[in-house]
């Protein structure tokens, strides 16, 4: 009887991975006149038909990286389901203050030292504006979204979501530079069928973003001071 059981597994199981479904898609940025720029940097992720969360929040063990190297945030857009842990490790000779004044809630891990390294849990989906309060240069941004069905463009613009369940679902897209009206009208159900789909052509249109930013008091940064070697206050 046990080896009946294991040949109806071994039979039904690639049936289940089959009935999967695979959701490629091509963006495409429109860059301002004069502007050099690639398709890398749109999001787009899946809730399901009824708005709510296509799949539940990350476990609370799930990590997730923003490293501070050569006075900048690496990588500069970081996409994370919600309920995940974002690290900030310090890998320069110098001291960072990585803060957020966006609006998924506001948080300031304070001043720490080369070499060690300061976390944070993001639990509601929305969008956080990383910079440093010491270094005005430094700029990032962490995306929370809720749903595991995500995916960024590469350079070429290519979009590649995790396999999803054939259903129905809604489709959101998010780029750094565009007008939210723009994105809002790319929004749209979409129909997930077993095996592979398309996403509909995703066309945006840059536009220009405020230059500076004002540090975690709102007061503009003091350029007079000099901190040794780029960072040690």
């Amino acid at each position: 009887m046990k080896f009946w059981r294991m040949l109806v597994v071994a039979a039904v199981a690639p049936v289940c991975v089959w009935a999967q479904a695979r959701l490629t898609g091509q963006a495409d940025v429109h860059h301002l006149a004069g502007a050099k720029g690639d398709n890398a940097g749109v999001v787009v992720w899946l809730t399901s038909d009824s708005g709510t969360a296509a799949e539940p929040v990350a476990a609370a063990g799930e990590t997730f990286h923003m490293a501070q190297r050569h006075q900048r945030f690496d990588p500069d857009l970081l996409v994370i389901p919600a309920g995940a842990t974002v690290e900030f490790p310090n890998f320069d000779p110098y001291f960072h203050n990585v803060f957020s004044l966006g609006d998924n809630r506001p948080f300031d891990l304070g001043l720490y030292q080369a070499g060690s390294t300061r976390s944070r849990r993001f639990t509601q989906p929305g969008v956080s504006y990383v910079f440093c309060n010491i270094h005005p240069r430094m700029s990032g941004v962490i995306l929370t979204v809720p749903t595991a069905w995500y995916a960024v463009s590469d350079a070429s613009g290519k979009l590649q979501l995790p396999a999803a369940p054939p259903g129905s679902y809604q489709l959101h897209v998010w780029y750094e530079r565009a007008r939210a009206a723009d994105l809002n009208a790319l929004d749209r159900p979409i129909t997930l069928s077993a095996g592979d789909n398309a996403l509909p052509p995703i066309d945006i249109t840059e536009v220009a973003t405020p230059a500076t930013h004002l540090n975690k008091y709102g007061k503009a940064y003091d350029t007079t001071k000099a901190y040794g070697g780029g960072g040690t206050p």
